[in-house]
């Protein structure tokens, strides 16, 4: 991941452009077994995605949408087990320069509620 985020950042500095990188995920526990997350990244122009999460890093396999305004994603996901660690990640859909865009690196959350 880190590789990959430092290629295709260099990839946009030679070619005087910028890429996006997601990064200072948040978590909150709203309420009994619902949590919400939120990413922000450095662009002014809203892209859109949605967030991952599963018990390990390997098997995430709840996704919600992301409620995307400029430069901050929000998503929600209930059904969680209270105590259990949960991974989270926000990937991209679609993107006017793919070569510029990665996923978000792997968060990670207890639920307390």
């Amino acid at each position: 991941w880190f590789n990959q985020i430092i290629q295709r950042w260099l990839l946009a500095k030679v070619n005087a452009e910028v890429a996006t990188i997601y990064a200072t995920g948040e978590f909150d526990d709203v309420g009994a077994g619902e949590t919400t997350i939120t990413l922000y990244n450095h662009q002014v122009v809203d892209q859109a995605g949605f967030f991952v999460a599963g018990t390990s890093k390997t098997a995430m396999t709840k996704s919600v949408a992301a409620d995307g305004v400029a430069s901050v994603h929000t998503g929600v996901f209930t059904g969680l087990t209270k105590g259990v660690k949960y991974f989270f990640q926000f990937r991209p859909t679609k993107v006017a320069e793919e070569k510029y865009t990665a996923r978000s690196g792997i968060y990670y959350h207890v639920q307390a509620a």
